[in-house]
């Protein structure tokens, strides 16, 4: 069993889409993936109330139970594990990286949030969790290549933090949010879109750092 702990001590930054879009592509693998929501706003648990479907797994919990919930995912022989962590808690959150194989922390290209990503790196470094960035909610491209913004973000992270960060990014598009709507992920909803081949890529590159 992996477990993936999805990041972020700045509200907004893409956990839960990112939780909820991963899930699902992991699925549609043939994976058998547990979602755990540890967040007390429980966007995760309403997204999964609005879902057609028995899948993925949803356990919502705090951070103190996650040791007793990964036991019983364990004893059920699931596949992936992602937690959802709540934003302005280190505590929950370090307690989520110290039971991870992986954290992802996500961060759109702006200052602020820049920023705000050397309090998620002290988090998983003193979990000694592996983990890397992705940019999120990013603006699309204009013409050939990714936007100027998301360049310069990428740069900043890689020489003011030296932090692993995908070489990718996932683009602000109507079709993520949609999707959710109906408690899909976006690789349901339109899976041959841009969307989809983003999250495609990303849970490719995922799994590349889990080996």
């Amino acid at each position: 069993m992996r477990v993936i702990s999805l990041l972020s001590t700045k509200g907004g930054a893409g956990k839960t889409s990112l939780s909820t879009h991963l899930a699902i592509k992991a699925g549609q693998e043939g994976k058998v993936v547990a979602l755990i929501d540890i967040d007390p706003q429980g966007s995760l648990s309403e997204w999964h109330k609005s879902r057609n479907a028995d899948t993925p797994l949803l356990a919502k919990c705090t951070a103190s139970d996650l040791p007793d919930v990964l036991q019983e995912c364990r004893e059920n022989d699931i596949d992936f594990v992602i937690i959802d962590n709540a934003p302005h808690s280190s505590e929950q959150a370090l307690k989520a990286a110290k039971l991870s194989d992986f954290a992802l922390i996500p961060t759109r290209p702006t200052i602020l949030d820049l920023r705000a990503v050397e309090s998620s790196l002290n988090i998983v470094k003193q979990a000694k969790c592996k983990h890397a960035v992705v940019l999120s909610a990013c603006p699309p491209p204009r013409g050939f290549g990714e936007s100027a913004v998301v360049t310069d973000a990428r740069r900043i992270l890689i020489s003011d933090y030296g932090v692993l960060i995908w070489d990718k990014c996932v683009v602000q598009r109507a079709a993520y949010q949609y999707s959710l709507i109906d408690g899909q992920g976006v690789t349901e909803y339109e899976p041959d879109s841009k969307a989809a081949a983003e999250i495609d890529a990303l849970w490719i590159w995922i799994q590349g750092l889990l080996k």
